[in-house]
């Protein structure tokens, strides 16, 4: 998915912010550590580590000269062992974590993001202004955007989807959070944005919440993009950094 209804960031204003390249195709993603950025896990699908490419500290992807960009290669893909690509479309936990085969050069423009405990998602007052960015399309279909898109929107727990939203109900709310302009829409991610962060101002920093999963459309009135709770997949994430399993 890409964003829509968005405008540029500024360089280096989101530092965790992570660009995946598989082939011909695009991700987003975000750095929790030195040696681990976590995306979705229907965007590595069944892509080795020998195809994906990691860029982080990256602004605009035409520039082979950027100052701060990385290039990284991967060692290994973990993806959630309960994750489930549904016949309509549909994700559940669809989380994925990629080891880095040498470790991220921390500085100013890449710097790991901070992330949700367990249930605080499903705790987010409705209509909660969060923020979520990437390289994705800007409408259905479109043309990717070379350059960092942001767009903040409202956010809602999972139980809460279906309340504010006619076209979208969560595969599994107590595991996903939507965000969208019920009423109007017109901002939202789309294309290329999968796997990105959604990420809130929590007590003066910004905190990952979501990762960007699915939705119908991009920016439809009525619809929400759906997200997976990284709060509610901290057992995961944490066993997979404190290398509990999948090695």
């Amino acid at each position: 998915m890409r964003i829509v209804g968005g405008v540029q960031t500024e360089k280096c204003e989101y530092p965790w912010m992570t660009r995946l390249r598989m082939g011909s195709a695009m991700c987003g993603g975000s750095i929790i550590d030195a040696y681990h950025v976590v995306t979705a896990a229907h965007c590595v699908g069944q892509n080795t580590p020998a195809t994906i490419s990691v860029h982080v500290g990256e602004y605009d992807y035409r520039n082979a000269n950027e100052p701060n960009d990385q290039v990284v290669p991967a060692a290994a893909i973990i993806k959630h062992p309960n994750y489930r690509d549904l016949p309509n479309g549909e994700q559940e936990n669809d989380i994925a974590i990629i080891k880095l085969a040498k470790p991220l050069q921390m500085n100013s423009c890449v710097q790991p993001v901070c992330l949700a405990k367990a249930g605080d998602g499903q705790k987010l007052p409705p209509g909660t202004q969060c923020t979520t960015a990437g390289w994705g399309t800007t409408s259905t279909g479109g043309q990717t955007s070379p350059i960092l898109q942001e767009t903040t929107i409202p956010t809602y727990s999972g139980y809460d989807c279906s309340r504010y939203f006619s076209q979208t109900v969560p595969s599994n709310p107590n595991l996903q959070l939507c965000s969208g302009r019920p009423v109007i829409g017109g901002a939202d991610t789309c294309q290329g944005d999968s796997g990105g962060p959604l990420f809130c101002p929590i007590n003066g920093r910004y905190v990952q919440y979501g990762v960007v999963s699915y939705g119908a459309g991009c920016a439809s009135a009525g619809a929400a993009g759906v997200y997976t709770d990284v709060g509610n997949m901290r057992n995961f994430i944490d066993q997979v950094v404190n290398n509990q399993f999948g090695k």
